[in-house]
């Protein structure tokens, strides 16, 4: 029984010695693999990172073999070279395949990233296409990469194995003293003793290996960024820049501010400047910072402040630079000797000087300080000045004013829809917006005020300025009150002069007289100022007629002021040599068109001339027959070849009845901020006057 338990023992022993054994040919084979034959037709990689996820984890060992540019078709996943550094590689789904001045270009994107990659990846980059992977196998492998995995992985197993062969071998040679005693042969002892040796010389010969291999990837020059994997195993350490700063947005410390990053870096302010490495416990931190934008010195040269820790804050060094560009230096080491070959370049702008900007203008009326306006949306433009950095954006706080327009307590977030407690502009750069609109929209009536203030790039502040605003949305209404014994009385003495109450009501006509809505001559619409209009004249046909053949005539008491009307003269006599459109007072013309005056028609449409709609005015007060006969007509006047006619719309006149020695004033109401000015127009002047105080007319 005890002879069958200790067989089994041992059985299970040698499987999992096996185990072990196995397990350390993977490792190494897996971390051998850049400098085995088969590269050429597999080659493995570590994923780092998880911009491929869920497709490819974190951790997995991608397997990738070699492929011709043009056998790569969108969706397949491959491996390349980054365009912006030749030392990183990385693993990303093909988006778009393009053909470039007969050369192929791939546009590539991370699986979980959600826009594609900001460059085009020409054929000569690409080292592979990924065929397969072996989830999570990876971790174990970077870990080997450290001397800690190296230990804990190699070292130990590899020990353990050692320790059980030197075991196999006492055995073996303990029953090979007693055979010779005894003059006995175990076959299978001495097979076991042959396979003990054999595992300790292959152990052996393997770690030789593995450690001379291990070293010499140790010195080698890749590293892996982004989606990135160690293109090979035990890579020296890699360093990143960390910038750290302040993002308050109220800060306005004369004389702070601090490092901001070129580049990558634009978008944050910056105070601190941290540089890390990949290992907290071993690696260390080279570094200088030269001024201007100069090359880095190569990683061996001794102006290189050595030896730093892990995490180191510089902040120390803004104390004695000043404004302008620097040169940040740095490389990680691994001691002893394991150091990056090239230093990496990090530009960066120091800036301690605050801003200035000026208000060049405002939504609505400026009175006295204030900017009136009659709709809820105002805004303000600022033009910024800066000495160094840039002004990159603007900010407003919007506060409630007094009656005396004085800028009082802000207006907390939730009072007025869209506007959060503060308000500020995009953050472009400068040279894409030399100026800034601030805006803020659904302001109620009132007074308000914009508090502004500007940054530059790295969060230096500005003093403020206060814009006043006034919002006023309710329209005034107004009213006319006439005093004194004379009273101006006002009338229309024309029956339909605007053609408004059917036909030519009221009106008499002779020939070819008509009122229409409207008119198209060829594709030209021709509308009245109302709902009608008179046409006297014919528009087409094989031919026209005489002006004296078509009109439009009344006739009206004497006494009104003066005649108004307006009216739209139209031909198709190319020559302009016969055209008639005639205005005639009892039997007198007092206005008419003729060849010369035909000659300053406007341009033609369809082949008419027109004047357009035009106002004519006639002043009545010189006539003394107790009525007036107005007479209208239109046509040609020499022949009959083509048509020529008018529009006639508005036809008034004015009635004095008493002289003008009243007295105007004006009064009126407004629900909102009141009115301030009163202006007054008479007889349809261009102008607008102010009006002060009563006057006569």
């Amino acid at each position: 029984m005890a002879k069958k338990i200790t067989s089994s023992l041992r059985t299970i022993g040698k499987i999992l010695e096996w185990m072990v054994f196995g397990m350390l040919i993977i490792l190494y084979l897996i971390v051998l693999s850049p400098n085995l034959p088969t590269k050429k037709y597999v080659s493995t990689y570590i994923v780092q990172t998880g911009s491929m996820e869920p497709t490819i984890h974190t951790g997995s060992i991608a397997l990738i073999r070699q492929i011709n540019a043009d056998q790569i078709k969108k969706g397949d996943i491959i491996i390349f070279t980054s365009p912006k550094d030749p030392n990183q590689t990385i693993l990303h789904r093909v988006f778009e395949v393009k053909q470039k001045d007969k050369n192929i270009e791939f546009e590539m994107k991370g699986d979980n990233n959600t826009a594609p990659d900001n460059w085009m990846i020409p054929a000569v980059s690409i080292k592979g296409i990924c065929f397969s992977t072996i989830p999570f196998l990876g971790h174990p492998a970077a870990f080997l990469k450290t001397q800690k995995g190296f230990i804990i992985l190699i070292g130990i197993p590899a020990l353990f194995l050692i320790i059980l062969q030197i075991k196999k071998i006492r055995e073996g040679i303990d029953e090979e003293v007693q055979r010779r005693i005894h003059k006995q042969i175990k076959k299978e002892k001495t097979t076991d003793v042959i396979t003990g040796i054999g595992i300790l010389l292959l152990a052996s010969l393997t770690g030789l290996l593995s450690i001379q291999a291990v070293r010499a990837l140790f010195i080698s020059k890749a590293t892996a960024s982004g989606i990135t994997f160690s293109v090979k195993d035990f890579t020296p350490p890699t360093t990143t820049v960390f910038i750290q700063g302040d993002l308050d947005e109220t800060k306005n410390i004369v004389g702070t501010g601090g490092w901001h990053g070129y580049g990558w870096y634009e978008r944050y302010d910056n105070v601190n400047l941290r540089i890390q490495t990949g290992d907290p416990f071993t690696h260390t931190i080279n570094y200088q910072l030269l001024s201007g934008d100069v090359a880095c010195p190569v990683a061996s040269d001794i102006s290189y402040v050595t030896g730093l820790a892990h995490d180191t804050n510089i902040e120390n060094v803004v104390n004695v630079r000043t404004n302008g560009i620097h040169t940040l230096c740095y490389f990680g080491t691994n001691p002893p000797a394991f150091s990056e070959a090239v230093a990496h370049k990090q530009l960066l702008k120091l800036d301690r000087e605050n801003p200035a900007f000026v208000i060049t203008g405002a939504s609505g009326t400026y009175s006295d300080g204030v900017y009136y306006n009659n709709s809820p949306t105002v805004s303000a433009t600022v033009s910024p000045a800066d000495g160094f950095s840039g002004y990159t954006r603007g900010r407003f706080d919007l506060t409630y004013a007094d009656a005396g327009h004085n800028c009082t307590t802000p207006v907390p977030s939730g009072v007025i829809p869209g506007y959060p407690g503060y308000n500020e502009d995009n953050l472009l750069p400068p040279h894409l917006s030399p100026t800034r609109t601030l805006t803020q929209t659904n302001i109620p009536d009132g007074n308000w005020c914009f508090r502004i203030w500007v940054y530059d790039d790295v969060q230096n502040k500005s003093g403020y300025q206060d814009v006043s605003f006034t919002v006023d949305t309710s329209i005034p209404t107004a009213s006319l009150s006439v005093t004194g014994s004379w009273t101006k009385k006002v009338e229309e003495n024309i029956d339909n002069g605007g053609f408004e109450s059917g036909g030519t009501t009221d009106w008499k006509t002779a020939g070819n007289v008509t009122t229409i809505a409207s008119d198209t001559i060829g594709t030209t619409p021709i509308t009245p100022t109302g709902t009608a209009m008179a046409r006297i004249g014919q528009t087409s046909g094989s031919s026209g007629n005489y002006a004296w053949e078509n009109r439009l005539m009344q006739s009206i008491p004497a006494g009104a002021k003066s005649l108004s009307l307006f009216y739209n003269f139209l031909t198709r006599d190319y020559f302009l040599d016969d055209p008639g459109f005639f205005i005639r007072l009892n039997g007198k013309d007092i206005f008419h068109t003729s060849a010369w005056m035909a000659d300053t028609l406007v341009d033609p449409f369809d082949s008419v001339y027109s004047t357009g709609w035009t106002q004519w005015y006639y002043d009545l007060s010189t006539i003394t027959d107790p009525f007036i006969n107005l007479s209208i007509s239109a046509g040609n006047t020499g022949d009959q070849d083509v048509q020529s006619w008018v529009y006639i719309d508005q036809v008034t006149t004015y009635v004095v009845a008493a002289p003008s020695h009243a007295q105007y004033s004006f009064t009126g109401t407004d629900t909102g901020t009141g009115i301030s000015k009163f202006y007054y127009n008479i007889d349809s002047a261009v102008d607008y006057t102010l009006y002060t105080t009563p006057f006569k007319i």
